[in-house]
């Protein structure tokens, strides 16, 4: 500030979750003895999380625990919408068991009706077992979904069915419809 005097400092952000957040603050500009101007401490308004909002419309789709390459780089975990309208995955995480890696927060990812979310190993930090293992998907506190398995084998992914059961398939198909064995 230029001068002595009373000011509104006003600030207007837009949170991650496309929130619109505004806070004003007084701000008296004093003179003082040194000539030197003192500007008043300016607090930051806290941002407002966003609302978590529940959906069973997305679920686990299919993910990689043992690729046959390296694991650091070749895990990944995919989501799906399977509802008609876009969830917003604000204030959601990806977990895998109780004792494992720390939670992955999602930001302000959004999932359309029909389409995939990719999260890799390196995105995520977490670390998918392959002797037993769980991938959990929460929104908030509230369990959305939850996959258990054991014996990954190699180079195998597993795999949301039609009929609504996980079951392993050689077919990766990240960010496309599930392929499974044929029944023959």
């Amino acid at each position: 500030f230029g001068a002595v005097g009373s000011y509104v400092v006003s600030l207007k952000v837009t949170t991650l979750c496309q929130q619109e957040v505004q806070a004003a603050l007084p701000v008296n500009v004093l003179a003082s003895s040194t000539n030197k101007k003192k500007v008043a401490a300016i607090a930051e308004p806290e941002p407002e999380p966003c609302e978590t909002v529940y959906s069973d419309a997305v679920r686990i789709s299919e993910f990689l625990p043992n690729p046959y390459g390296e694991e650091a780089v070749e895990e990944w975990i995919e989501l799906v919408n399977m509802g008609s309208s876009t969830v917003s995955l604000c204030g959601w995480s990806l977990d895998d068991s109780e004792e494992g890696s720390k939670p992955y927060k999602f930001a302000d990812e959004v999932v359309g009706p029909g389409e995939y979310v990719l999260l890799t190993r390196k995105q995520t930090k977490l670390a998918l077992n392959n002797n037993a293992d769980t991938v959990r998907l929460f929104a908030g506190d509230t369990l959305v979904a939850s996959v258990v398995y054991t014996k990954a084998p190699d180079g195998e992914a597993m795999a949301l069915r039609g009929d609504g059961l996980m079951v392993w398939t050689p077919y990766k198909t990240p960010q496309e419809p599930n392929t499974f064995r044929s029944a023959e």
